[in-house]
């Protein structure tokens, strides 16, 4: 074996599998000082919100036992190191309202509402871009912060900024349920473009007989963003959200080929001269301006009305064409 499988090796075991079992004194200092800060932790721990005061409190607490296991080089002290330390960034990420800040934040970048977003790459899927546009891009990012957030999150990103940029950009050793904080926000930016998609999704038939062609392109614009924005995510992929999304984005690609034909459609049939097409007799019956839905004659033919179509709005139009013609005539 060459030294670099055995690094490779090394690096890839938890600290404290290779840490050897607590000794009596050890075990002593674990269970009592360590645990008289995790039993204060346990007063706090409710699913109710907190005030700001009992969030910076709890934090407190949290310090104090992760620092309490780390002096401690035994494996069952560095397990429960690792433990509460995600325990406690759970915590933080719901006392101090993280989700709802990161939304809004991303939500303004994503829509490149302030100039200075578009200068950092705050979405990337790359973890060592990301870390480069939080840290270069800190000011433009906390700036979105204070005006867009509440006051526990304005507090908590300013006291504790590179603590929240080791959680956001440093993947964690043991991450089999992809279920941390760090997990969370590194699917932030997908949470918006999600929002938005199922919104204008729930919409798209009304907006359809409307004959709205223009929401069908954005929403498959939109879907697409998601689509690259969640395949590269665990967090999503756990709830096999990444399948059912593309699933999805091929939905709205049949319905936008539809789109496309009955958009061309009824381009062509409202155009004011067509006599540039060869099929089209010199006599061919053209809508009036009071009747605009009145088909011109030569849309009885198949084959003229796809050349014609093909003329005006080009090749994508043949996409599904006999099918599309097929519900065009029933109609």
């Amino acid at each position: 074996m060459t030294k670099w499988a055995v690094f490779l090796i090394f690096i890839s075991t938890p600290i404290f599998a290779v840490l050897q079992d607590c000794s009596p004194e050890e075990s002593a200092i674990l269970q009592g000082k360590c645990s008289l800060h995790v039993n204060e932790l346990m007063i706090f721990t409710d699913d109710k919100e907190v005030s700001l005061e009992v969030a910076k409190n709890i934090s407190k607490v949290c310090q104090s036992i992760t620092k309490c296991y780390e002096d401690i080089q035994c494996a069952d002290a560095q397990r429960n190191k690792e433990m509460y330390e995600q325990k406690c960034q759970r915590l933080d990420y719901k006392n101090y309202l993280l989700k709802d800040c990161m939304t809004k934040v991303y939500d303004i970048i994503n829509d490149k509402l302030v100039n200075c977003t578009e200068q950092f790459d705050y979405s990337s899927n790359n973890l060592t871009t990301k870390r480069e546009a939080f840290t270069s891009g800190k000011s433009c990012f906390m700036s979105l912060v204070d005006t867009n957030c509440s006051s526990k999150s304005i507090a908590h990103f300013h006291s504790n900024y590179d603590s929240f940029l080791n959680i956001l950009t440093v993947p964690p050793a043991n991450n089999e349920k992809c279920n941390l904080v760090h997990d969370e926000l590194t699917a932030a930016p997908c949470i918006p473009l999600q929002t938005t998609f199922m919104a204008e999704e729930m919409s798209l038939v009304t907006i359809m007989l409307k004959r709205d062609f223009s929401v069908v392109k954005r929403l498959r614009r939109v879907c697409e963003q998601l689509q690259e924005c969640t395949v590269a995510s665990c967090f999503f992929s756990a709830m096999n959200f990444t399948i059912r999304n593309e699933d999805t984005c091929t939905n709205i690609d049949t319905i936008q080929r539809k789109t496309d034909f009955a958009e061309c459609h009824l381009t062509t049939i409202l155009k004011a001269n067509l006599t540039n097409y060869d099929c089209i007799p010199s006599n061919a019956t053209m809508p009036s301006f009071v009747k605009r839905t009145t088909k011109p004659n030569f849309y009885d033919d198949k084959e003229c009305a796809k050349k014609v179509m093909v003329g005006e709005c080009g090749q994508n139009v043949t996409i599904g064409f006999d099918e599309n013609w097929s519900r065009q005539v029933e109609l």
